[in-house]
């Protein structure tokens, strides 16, 4: 990977920073577009996902793996129609903060000065980018 991209497990608050990752979870209201994303390593700062304490529709990666990323304005209008649980992404620019529980999300918000200029996109999952994410995967799922 590049070197102006993070590992999620390299993350911190109140920072703007790029990744790659699987999308694991979408879910939309009326006023945006959540994602859960992974790129199976791990941070102290995530919720701690199980069995126990998500609903019955996740289906891992259990631990403090994914993160939640709470996209807006044509990111959110973009997501809703391009893409869904399964898909690479690349993210951009995006801002990271403590949510009110105290674990860690991603925030992406537009950009009135560039509309259409996307800080999301799907990655077609045969870019070497992600070769590092699938591999990670592979061992997530064997251990």
């Amino acid at each position: 990977m590049s070197d102006s991209f993070s590992l999620l497990s390299q993350i911190t608050p109140h920072q703007r920073c790029s990744f790659y990752a699987q999308v694991i979870k979408t879910w939309y209201s009326d006023k945006n577009f959540t994602l859960y994303v992974t790129d199976y390593t791990e941070n102290e700062l995530f919720f701690p996902m199980s069995p126990y304490t998500s609903s019955s529709r996740w289906r891992g990666p259990f631990g403090r793996f994914s993160i939640r990323c709470i996209l807006w304005d044509e990111h959110d209008f973009y997501c809703r129609n391009y893409i869904k649980e399964g898909d690479y992404v690349v993210m951009k620019n995006v801002r990271t903060k403590i949510d009110h529980l105290g674990y860690l999300e991603c925030i992406l918000h537009g950009d009135s000065a560039k509309r259409y200029n996307m800080s999301i996109e799907k990655v077609d999952s045969e870019e070497p980018e992600l070769n590092e994410i699938k591999s990670r995967k592979r061992l997530y799922v064997q251990n």
